[in-house]
């Protein structure tokens, strides 16, 4: 699939995120821990985990208490909280 024609321009022109608002520097939401169904991502993170802080908001490797959410909503405050959000998909 490919991004519509008008994306980059769109995104360019959204303001610059201040990073240092950001209290948190990673954060993982992941909750399907089994390494033959995802592609052994939870070892990858474990691995990245002992060389730099990553809140771990899922079952996997849970760190930090999951986000308070109804279904979604109010997500995107949790994760404006973090310079960096680490998203492996299946």
């Amino acid at each position: 699939m490919l991004a519509p024609l008008n994306f980059f321009a769109t995104v360019s022109q959204l303001p610059e995120p201040v990073l240092s608002e950001k209290p948190g520097l990673v954060v993982w939401v992941s909750s399907n821990c089994r390494p033959t169904m995802t592609y052994h991502r939870d070892v990858i993170v474990k691995e990245l985990m002992s060389h730099i802080h990553i809140d771990a908001r899922g079952a996997c490797h849970n760190n930090a208490p999951r986000f308070k959410s109804n279904y979604g909503i109010g997500l995107d405050k949790e994760y404006s909280k973090y310079k960096f959000a680490l998203v492996m998909e299946n």
